[in-house]
C-alpha cells in the first residue's frame, strides 16, 4: 500500500506541474517580458513627464514648514532643457518699514532623471549658496534631490521629499522661439536633399563643368 500512496503522491506532483506550465523556463521568459513591458511603460510616462517640464518656469508659490512666510519675499526662475536643469532662488526676510533682515540665495545646475517610482531625481553639477553677510559656498556636485512630480496646464508642482512645495508657472515664449523651429523645419527639407543626392554619377562631388 505504500508504494500506492507513494505513486499518487508523484502523480498528483506530475499534474499539478504540467497544469502550471511544465517548462519553469518559460515562466521565466513570461516573467521577463511583463518585467520588459513594466519598464517600457515607465519610460513612457517619465518621457512624456519630462518632454512637459521643458521651457521657462517662475516660482509662484513655495510651501515648506521649514521656512517661514512671515516677512517673506521671494524670486526664482527654473529652466530647464533635454536632461538638465538650472534654477537661481532669490529669498528675503523684510521686517517694518521694509528693511531687509535676512537674505538667501541659492543656484545650481542639475541632471535629471527619474527612479523606477517615478520621482524626478536632480543631481547636482555646480551650484553656490549665499546665505548673506558675505558668507557663500560652493554646493557639493552629486548631491541628490528627489522629487514627485507633476504637470497640468503651464504648472509644474515639485513635492520635495521633505513634504516642500514648489509651484512654478510655465513663462510665456515670444516670436524668436517661434521662428527658430519655423528656420528649424525650413532648412531640414533642404538637408535632406542634399543627403539623397549624394555624390555626382562620376564619383565626383563637386559642380560638373559644362
Amino acid at each position: 500500500m505504500y508504494w500506492k500512496s507513494t505513486l499518487f503522491a508523484l502523480g498528483l506532483a506530475t499534474g499539478l506541474w504540467i497544469q502550471t506550465g511544465g517548462d519553469p523556463s518559460q515562466a521565466e521568459r513570461q516573467a521577463r517580458e511583463r518585467d520588459r513591458e513594466a519598464a517600457e511603460e515607465r519610460l513612457s510616462r517619465n518621457v512624456e513627464t519630462l518632454r512637459r517640464m521643458q521651457g521657462g518656469w517662475q516660482l509662484s508659490e513655495l510651501r515648506s514648514a521649514s521656512v517661514q512666510d512671515a516677512g517673506r519675499q521671494d524670486v526664482a526662475f527654473m529652466v530647464i532643457a533635454e536632461e538638465f536643469m538650472a534654477l537661481e532662488i532669490h529669498m528675503g526676510y523684510f521686517g517694518l518699514g521694509g528693511k531687509e533682515e535676512e537674505s538667501y540665495l541659492q543656484s545650481g545646475t542639475y541632471r535629471l532623471n527619474f527612479n523606477v517610482f517615478g520621482d524626478l531625481v536632480a543631481t547636482l553639477l555646480i551650484g553656490t549658496l549665499d546665505l548673506g553677510g558675505g558668507l557663500t559656498a560652493p554646493r557639493r556636485p552629486g548631491m541628490v534631490a528627489i522629487y514627485e512630480v507633476e504637470v497640468r496646464e503651464g504648472r509644474l508642482t515639485m513635492t520635495a521629499e521633505d513634504s516642500s512645495r514648489f509651484i512654478w508657472t510655465k513663462l510665456q515664449t515670444g516670436p524668436l522661439t517661434g521662428r527658430l523651429f519655423e528656420e528649424l523645419e525650413w532648412l531640414q527639407p533642404a538637408e535632406l536633399e542634399e543627403k539623397k543626392a549624394g555624390p555626382d554619377s562620376d564619383g565626383e562631388s563637386g559642380p560638373k563643368e559644362k
